[in-house]
């Protein structure tokens, strides 16, 4: 796992310190890094400029879509361009920067590929040997021609994986942000008030010729990350983060926590396949399973399974699986004869059909009011956490197509699910998900204790830069 960048990230609250002067030998200023990528995060680059990052990717939302309406019918984000709509629900961009590189052939998960960017990992961050041309990767070319070429590696480096390639993408995509090239994006930023961060953090100006336009377009993308992995987006700083670091043997059950939450805790991570207790404190004899994927600690399979008391537990494993989510028609540019393929369109492999990278847990609940709606999953079919732990728990029932389930709402009340858009090598109904004997009360639970995962710092839109605010 990626170890959390200490020594330079500050509290969500606090804007970054920022220090003009002269260049010395040593011109890292990572400070002004984060902060151009900060800027441009919230900035509106976009035609029509109507669209930011934070657009599909706001905080108060848990970093993915901030319109309740959205989330409970279209799912996908209007695009700057009114008349587009993309066809996925935005993923959560928070903690993205622990994502590791795309890779195949991993033993473990099903799929046998672990991390990039995107639902797909189309973004795959592999991070080449020297200089590269190639527009979608990133290698020493971002670094050529500064002030101090190797600091800047030493310092940035890290930041050219996933979530910067990812950040290449949206700015030019017709159905996101919209703009011509990315000669257009470089321009906005050397035209923006905040243009001066980019020399602070790179020791030359942006330009915009042909010759310099798509090195500084990676610039860019590389002071995204950046931002994407300081204190503002991973803090860190849940409820149960905070159990957790005040707990006094730092193990579960935390008295931090209600003793439903603890009980949540009990089932997430208890693995129970064919009626026998693989790992984990097994409550009633009950497990649902959720560390099988849900976990970026040691393996719930092997002699040291994660107990999900580490401090930087992300939720996740990086993976990609088919658990068998329904079509879910209200979405933007659904199309029932040929339904999205998910990790296949990347690897090119028809067995991937259906196969997601699961995302982190973490700002799962977070929302800006208690009415608000989240989608989840892929599709956003799902419109509630208690819906989607009644589906892993559930969902071996499928409904007759004659009682047209085709919401979560209609599969709650039918107490059955829509068949799967991807039934081939699904997990829904094998031994991991789908028959878990769960009630409804151990599901509450489940829920409440991914409540507890919700960061409780949240950061706001910056103030526009001035240089005499950060003299």
């Amino acid at each position: 796992m990626k170890k959390k960048q200490n020594s330079l990230i500050v509290a969500s609250a606090v804007a970054f310190p920022l220090f003009f002067s002269s260049l010395s030998a040593n011109a890292v200023n990572l400070d002004a890094l984060r902060q151009l990528g900060e800027q441009v995060f919230w900035d509106k680059i976009s035609n029509p400029p109507r669209m930011a990052c934070v657009t599909c990717h706001d905080p108060r939302a848990g970093w993915t879509g901030p319109h309740s309406q959205t989330n409970l019918t279209q799912v996908a984000i209007t695009g700057a361009n009114p008349h587009t709509i993309g066809n996925r629900k935005p993923p959560a961009s928070a903690y993205a920067s622990f994502i590791p590189p795309f890779q195949e052939g991993v033993v473990g998960p099903p799929s046998g590929v672990l991390g990039g960017a995107f639902w797909d990992g189309r973004a795959k961050g592999n991070i080449p040997t020297g200089n590269t041309t190639d527009p979608n990767k990133i290698g020493d070319e971002v670094f050529a021609g500064t002030a101090d070429p190797a600091g800047l590696k030493t310092a940035y480096g890290q930041y050219r994986g996933p979530t910067a390639v990812q950040a290449l993408g949206p700015f030019v995509n017709p159905v996101e942000q919209n703009k011509a090239d990315r000669a257009g994006v470089c321009r906005h930023v050397q035209k923006a008030q905040y243009a001066p961060l980019f020399e602070q953090a790179w020791t030359i100006p942006i330009t915009c010729d042909d010759t310099h336009v798509d090195v500084n377009y990676k610039r860019i993308a590389v002071a995204i990350a950046a931002f994407q992995d300081s204190g503002k987006v991973v803090s860190f700083s849940s409820r149960r983060d905070q159990a957790l670091a005040n707990d006094a043997d730092k193990k579960f059950p935390l008295d931090g926590l209600t003793e439903q939450e603890n009980l949540g805790h009990d089932l997430f991570y208890t693995v129970k396949i064919g009626g026998n207790i693989i790992s984990g404190p097994a409550p009633n004899g009950k497990g649902a399973n959720c560390v099988v994927c849900h976990n970026s600690g040691n393996s719930p399979f092997g002699p040291n399974p994660s107990d999900g008391a580490e401090p930087t537990q992300l939720y996740t494993d990086f993976s990609y699986h088919n658990i068998g989510t329904p079509p879910n028609p209200a979405i933007g540019q659904f199309n029932p004869t040929n339904p999205d393929d998910g990790l296949s369109d990347t690897t090119n492999d028809p067995a991937h059909r259906g196969f997601w990278k699961t995302p982190t847990l973490r700002g799962v609940d977070t929302r800006p009011n208690p009415s608000f709606v989240k989608a989840y999953a892929h599709n956003g079919f799902f419109k509630s956490l208690k819906g989607i732990v009644n589906f892993y728990n559930t969902s071996a029932t499928v409904c007759p197509p004659e009682l047209g389930v085709d919401t979560e709402e209609k599969a709650l009340a039918n107490k059955c699910w829509p068949a799967a858009e991807h039934p081939e090598n699904t997990a829904r109904g094998g031994p991991i998900l789908g028959n878990l004997g769960l009630t409804s009360e151990e599901e509450d639970a489940i829920v409440a204790y991914m409540k507890t995962f919700s960061d409780t710092e949240i950061p706001t839109k910056p103030k526009p830069f001035t240089p005499a605010r950060n003299r």
